[in-house]
C-alpha cells in the first residue's frame, strides 16, 4: 500500500514537471502567417495575455469549458470570448506587440462568426440574435478606434474583418426580420 503511494506521487511529479517544463520550452507563438509571432514571457500581471507562458493552460480550460457547455451556453461562451480577446488585443497594442495583436484579433473574429453561425443554425430567439448583433457593433466600434495604431497590411486585415461584420449583421438582421 505504501509502496503504491509512493510510486503515485512519483508519477504525479514526474508529470506536473514534464507540464511545466513543456510550459516553458513553448516559447513561440505562430501567427496565422506561420511565422513567429512572439516570445513567451513569464511576467506576473493580473491578466494573461497570449504572449505568457502560462496562457496555454488557460486556452486548455476555456476549451474544456466550451466543450461541456449545452449549445446555448455555447453561443454565450463564445461572445465572451470574443470580448476577452479584444481585450487582450487592445493589451498587446498598448505593449506593442501588434503581430499577436492581430492574431488575437482574429480569433476574437472567429469566436464571433462561431457564435452567428451557431445563432443562425439554431431555432434562438430573436433576443439572443439581438445579443449577438450588439457585440458584433461594439466591436466593429472598437476596431474602427484601433485601426491608427496598426501598420498598412494590419489596417487591411481589420477593414476585411469589418466587412465580415457588416455581412454578419445582415445575416442576422434577415434572420430576425424572418420571425
Amino acid at each position: 500500500m505504501r509502496t503504491r503511494f509512493l510510486f503515485s506521487l512519483l508519477g504525479l511529479g514526474f508529470g506536473s514537471s514534464i507540464l511545466i517544463i513543456s510550459l516553458f520550452s513553448a516559447t513561440q507563438v505562430s501567427s496565422t502567417g506561420g511565422q513567429a509571432a512572439s516570445e513567451s514571457k513569464l511576467y506576473f500581471s493580473h491578466q494573461v495575455l497570449p504572449d505568457h507562458s502560462l496562457y496555454k493552460v488557460i486556452m486548455a480550460m476555456d476549451r474544456l469549458q466550451l466543450e461541456t457547455a449545452t449549445p446555448q451556453e455555447q453561443i454565450f461562451i463564445k461572445i465572451e470570448y470574443a470580448h476577452r480577446r479584444l481585450d487582450y488585443a487592445k493589451a498587446l497594442l498598448q505593449k506593442e506587440n501588434e503581430e499577436l495583436a492581430m492574431t488575437t484579433l482574429l480569433k476574437s473574429q472567429n469566436y464571433l462568426n462561431q457564435a452567428t453561425q451557431d445563432a443562425l443554425a439554431s431555432d434562438v430567439d430573436a433576443s439572443m440574435k439581438e445579443r449577438i448583433a450588439k457585440a458584433i457593433a461594439y466591436h466593429s466600434k472598437e476596431l474602427v478606434e484601433l485601426a491608427p495604431q496598426l501598420t498598412d497590411a494590419h489596417r487591411a486585415q481589420l477593414d476585411q474583418i469589418l466587412k465580415e461584420h457588416d455581412l454578419l449583421m445582415s445575416e442576422l438582421r434577415a434572420s430576425i426580420a424572418q420571425k
